[in-house]
């Protein structure tokens, strides 16, 4: 992405810039869809060759497994977010191009969506998902705020990848605009949106394994969570992606 935010093709209204972000996925919905599709093999294999003894080494499965999926969705995210950086600038980039663009800008945001993956793994108790606490009610408060505060820190994904530094700056930077764009109230109804459309796929997959497990299918986590991650993490992105380039813009007109 070329332009400085103040110069983005973005539109002004919320219906505008999901409009945005659909007809970006529709551009590229093949090459989207084949990412999706390689992260759920790669984890597939994973899931039918390791066959673990006891639940130490079920632990470490399931660990290997979190990581082959954060490595497929950086990419994806990645390649998300400089499409739609490169539309909103006025440009169209040839796949490849993309592609290689993506690649360059890789370990960044792989960096930001593994430091994620801890945050909301350590407070997914507080966010509803996993053991009820004593007081359940506690939840009503606790959901919500951890709720949006995932929606803020997953921008750090594509803030990564339209970054301008290639250094470890760029991991740092990414999470200041990120945090940033939580400060300006005006942000505040975006946010919300962007922190549920986040949410959506833990909740299809909590109740998913909730299903399966009941059922006694073999392999309920996977099945619950794989395929729904890989579905989603295309049209996720580039929601996210949108409204950081918003956040971007506003920023800069407020300077």
């Amino acid at each position: 992405m070329n332009a400085a935010p103040n110069e983005l093709r973005l539109p002004a209204s919320a219906g505008g810039l999901i409009d945005l972000a659909a007809a970006a996925l529709a551009e590229r919905a093949g090459l989207y869809a084949l990412l999706s599709l390689a992260i759920f093999v790669a984890a597939g294999i994973v899931q039918l060759a390791w066959h673990p003894h006891g639940d130490a080494e079920t632990v470490v499965k399931d660990a290997v497994l979190e990581y082959v999926q954060l490595f497929g969705i950086a990419y994806v995210i990645a390649v998300v977010a400089l499409a739609i950086g490169a539309r909103a600038a006025g440009e169209t980039p040839a796949t490849r191009t993309l592609l290689e663009a993506a690649t360059a800008r890789y370990l960044p945001v792989l960096a930001a969506v593994v430091v994620v993956q801890f945050a909301s793994d350590d407070t997914a108790v507080l966010a509803g998902f996993g053991p009820l606490p004593d007081q359940p009610a506690i939840l009503f408060v606790t959901a919500p705020v951890t709720w949006f505060v995932w929606g803020v820190i997953n921008l750090a994904g594509p803030y990564a990848a339209l970054g301008r530094r290639r250094s470890g700056m760029a991991l740092i930077e990414a999470f200041v605009h990120a945090v940033g764009a939580a400060f300006r109230a005006q942000n505040f109804a975006r946010l919300c949106l962007v922190a549920f459309v986040t949410i959506v796929p833990n909740v299809v997959a909590q109740v998913l394994f909730d299903v399966l497990s009941h059922r006694g299918v073999p392999g309920a986590a996977f099945w619950a969570a794989v395929p729904v991650d890989a579905i989603a993490i295309a049209p996720i992105a580039a929601l996210q992606t949108v409204f950081a380039l918003d956040f971007a813009r506003r920023d800069a007109a407020a300077r």
